[in-house]
């Protein structure tokens, strides 16, 4: 299948991609659209504005600056938009990854690991862009939080100074 030029909007005309020209990652990706996009369609899904696995919207555009981020970092496009035709579905998708990257470099706060995929489409029937949110990899309420023994170095005042210095070496225990 050769890729051709069609519109996925009226302001917007992109070469269509043959879904095996798509890495593997983007691949799944769409794989997890296809199976989603009779809910989505339906709109079974119910619209949310936190972190939840997958968020719709209907509207004609979606800023990244809009989509909730953190203090220290914003969300980014990681590769060139994809357009595919999903032609069991009779729509064409475009959709693009984005991961979080630092406002400041020099941050030493580590970023979360999360990734979310925007794909759009225009349902035939009403010609009103769609947005689908999908946290691949997200905020997860139940994963444990990971355990900084410095955030523990309050204890010190409660142990021996030979005990606190083995687990605080540059803490000073008069300071405590």
């Amino acid at each position: 299948m050769k890729p051709t030029k069609q519109p996925l909007t009226a302001a917007c005309t992109e070469t269509i991609k043959p879904p095996h020209k798509l890495t593997p990652e983007q691949q799944d990706a769409l794989d997890f659209f296809t199976t989603n996009l009779p809910r989505i369609k339906t709109h079974e899904i119910a619209e949310k504005h936190s972190h939840e696995e997958i968020q719709v919207f209907k509207q004609s555009k979606i800023k990244l600056s809009s989509i909730p981020s953190g203090s220290f970092w914003h969300w980014n496009q990681t590769k060139q938009k994809q357009i595919v035709d999903i032609e069991q579905h009779n729509v064409t998708v475009q959709f693009r990854k984005l991961i979080p990257r630092k406002k400041c470099i020099q941050d030493p706060t580590p970023l979360p690991e999360l990734r979310l995929w925007h794909f759009t489409f225009t349902d035939p029937q009403d010609d009103i862009p769609i947005h689908v949110l999908w946290y691949q990899r997200g905020y997860n309420e139940h994963e444990p939080q990971a355990l900084e023994l410095e955030n523990y170095s309050f204890l010190a005042a409660f142990m021996t100074p030979s005990d606190a210095q083995q687990f605080w070496p540059s803490t000073d225990q008069n300071n405590q």
